[in-house]
């Protein structure tokens, strides 16, 4: 047993190897007894999300990322996930809400700014470049490339 540390983070500590070394379907078998031990375990069903969207299941993660929100309601990185899933499915309004809702609870979060300029880009607003600025100026390399693509 590790020391210090319950049954649940082990599982949970598991399932992030498992995910590293792409053996998705175990990692979330790890997670479903994190979760099950501690059903309030916010970052279980974070992680258990993050799994299964890489495994191609997007709406087992977006109802994971989902949890995780209604368990911690300032919970940016569950935002983010849950906007990134929306993103996947063009679902792009509901994709920009999760992104402001990120923002509100962290707004030094340089991808959710990036994130939700890209959304706004598919729904064809101008104020996509503000967002990706905003990113860059916090560093988010990849904003760069969005500005000089689509702002001139």
């Amino acid at each position: 047993m590790l020391r210090g540390h319950s049954a649940n983070h082990r599982d949970a500590y598991r399932g992030h190897a498992k995910v590293k070394l792409g053996n998705f379907a175990d990692a979330i078998q790890d997670f479903n007894k994190a979760v099950e031990l501690r059903p309030k375990f916010d970052v279980a069903y974070l992680d258990r999300g993050y799994a299964k969207n890489f495994s191609g299941d997007y709406q087992g993660a977006l109802s994971d990322f989902t949890k995780a929100i209604e368990i911690s309601p300032t919970y940016a990185n569950a935002y983010i996930s849950r906007g990134e899933i929306r993103l996947k499915q063009k679902n792009y309004q509901a994709a920009i809400n999760d992104f402001d809702l990120a923002i509100r609870y962290r707004p030094d979060y340089a991808l959710a700014y990036y994130s939700r300029g890209i959304a706004k880009n598919w729904l064809g607003q101008k104020d996509a470049c503000s967002d990706w600025t905003k990113a860059a100026r916090l560093d988010y390399t990849e904003a760069f490339d969005q500005l000089k693509k689509y702002c001139k």
